[in-house]
């Protein structure tokens, strides 16, 4: 009897879909200059630089409906890691600048659903402020901090308007959190996609700000992100464009673009992208098909998926 229930189970597990995600990848931060944010970060926190090809979207034809710009501007990125690249703690960060387009600073407050936030672990908290004030990133006063464990906590900006949340301890990370105006209905928009999202109480707020939290992990990647949920402070929804200056977006290696867009729509979420659909090209004789879409609280989301379904 224990062996039939174990093989049942084995054999609904097989018949069940495979989640469309796979798992999150770099993190996309929208900047005024590529040079200056990669010495910014390089210089506060020790990002390792690492140059990134200019223009690979300029040399597809119809990037510019993947990115909802016009074919005149043209995407020049950079980026750098934290941490050792396929390890729990590790993010890779993509620093992008759109040419020829206006475009909105940033400035959103770190309450605000729709929001990102860096979250960043240092060993010396106080040495971490000194850099920031010294590459001439701003320390933000009188708004609410997220500590991760009994050490001290700040808020500061980057050249770019970017929130980004220090937090001291021994063990260095490198995580995202999004700011969501519900968390349950949050988390159930990334799980229709596939992703595993856990109840946590990593983080902490300072003063009388509530937080609620959860994270996020894909299937086949370290990288972890975290829903945060502020409660008793005032929020107002941020909707940046991708091209705005400060505007955060995150990739998500998917196994069908077209089924997972649909997921989102069907969730509350939007495809960002020129048409609302998926565009699809190839890449090494592959399929490679792609799409931003927002999700359900307006955080931008590139799906990607490479090969077939």
């Amino acid at each position: 009897m224990v062996l039939a229930l174990v093989a049942m189970s084995a054999l609904i597990r097989a018949q069940q879909p495979a989640a469309l995600a796979v798992g999150f990848g770099q993190f996309q931060h929208t900047v005024l200059d590529n040079d200056r944010s990669d010495f910014f970060y390089a210089d506060a926190f020790g990002m390792t630089i690492r140059q990134v090809p200019g223009n690979p979207y300029g040399a597809l034809p119809g990037d510019g409906a993947l990115t909802n710009t016009p074919e005149r501007s043209r995407l020049i990125r950079s980026g750098g890691l934290f941490g050792t690249a396929g390890q729990p703690g590790a993010l890779s960060m993509e620093f992008v600048h759109f040419t020829n387009i206006d475009v909105t600073p940033g400035g959103a407050r770190v309450q605000d659903p729709g929001n990102a936030i860096l979250l960043l672990t240092v060993p010396d908290l106080n040495a971490a402020l000194a850099n920031v004030r010294k590459a001439r990133g701003e320390v933000v006063e009188g708004t609410p901090t997220l500590a991760a464990a009994a050490g001290g906590s700040a808020l500061v900006r980057d050249l770019d308007g970017f929130l980004i949340s220090l937090a001291e301890s021994p063990a260095p990370s490198a995580r995202v959190g999004l700011v969501v105006d519900n968390l349950e209905h949050a988390a159930e928009f990334y799980r229709k996609l596939g992703v595993d999202v856990r109840p946590t109480s990593a983080y902490k707020t300072s003063g009388a700000a509530g937080l609620r939290e959860m994270t996020m992990n894909g299937v086949n990647a370290p990288v972890q992100m975290v829903l945060l949920e502020f409660q008793r402070v005032d929020r107002k929804p941020m909707h940046k464009r991708l091209s705005d200056y400060g505007a955060p977006a995150m990739a998500l290696t998917v196994r069908d673009c077209d089924a997972a867009a649909s997921v989102a729509k069907a969730s509350g979420g939007s495809v960002y992208s020129t048409g609302g659909a998926c565009l699809h090209q190839t890449q090494n004789g592959m399929p490679f098909n792609r799409a931003f879409v927002r999700d359900a609280d307006g955080f931008l989301l590139e799906f990607l998926q490479r090969g077939n379904p």
